[in-house]
């Protein structure tokens, strides 16, 4: 009897212990930022260094990346604005230079190009960044951009999704910033997402 007892006292606590500790899957209020004419993308990274995710924004139609600082408490600061070249479609954080901090990297559609911009050390970055064509001869159309060691060398890699071609790019990582383009793969219909894992 006492065993049964002792059964349901257990059973009992770990029922109001899933209710307890259950994930709610609602959500607060949204918070509206000003960013750019047609935001395209974002990514998420703690690009200050303060332990707290911070976001960057590529905006399609007014050709410039802003980049909101996180508060601390989930809320962000006014967006900071940097010029890009050609209606940046995507963004990417990692860190390209090897100083530990978080740098970012665009895919500019009409610009045929990716840009890095180094990060200050701050979650401030220059005004202007270093570009890299995908193919002089060709309106790519880079939509999407992602950074992993493709090669495995230690070093960021770039891969774009191009739009106007049908074909995804590698550019595979050179010195501290500086990219080589790898070849080009021909894709099927319009990729427009790049992710490497």
């Amino acid at each position: 009897m006492n065993l049964i007892r002792i059964i349901l006292k257990i059973t009992l606590l770990c029922l109001l212990a899933v209710q307890t500790y259950a994930v709610d899957p609602t959500f607060n209020s949204k918070i509206d930022y000003q960013v750019g004419t047609d935001p395209q993308s974002l990514f998420a990274a703690d690009l200050d260094g303060d332990g707290d995710q911070d976001l960057a924004v590529a905006n399609l139609n007014t050709a410039f990346v802003s980049v909101l600082k996180n508060n601390g408490d989930g809320t962000f600061g006014v967006s900071v604005n940097y010029p890009a070249t050609g209606s940046p479609a995507s963004i990417f954080a990692e860190d390209f230079d090897g100083d530990g901090k978080q740098d970012i990297v665009t895919a500019n559609w009409s610009g045929n190009s990716v840009t890095v911009r180094i990060n200050n050390g701050d979650g401030t970055f220059p005004f202007l960044g270093i570009t890299h064509i995908i193919a002089p001869t060709s309106d790519n159309g880079p939509f999407s951009v992602y950074a992993a060691d493709l090669d495995g060398d230690g070093k960021p890699d770039l891969a774009t999704a191009n739009y106007n071609t049908q074909t995804i790019s590698i550019l595979t990582k050179h010195r501290r910033w500086q990219f080589h383009s790898n070849g080009t793969v021909w894709s099927r219909q319009y990729p427009c997402i790049c992710f490497c894992h």
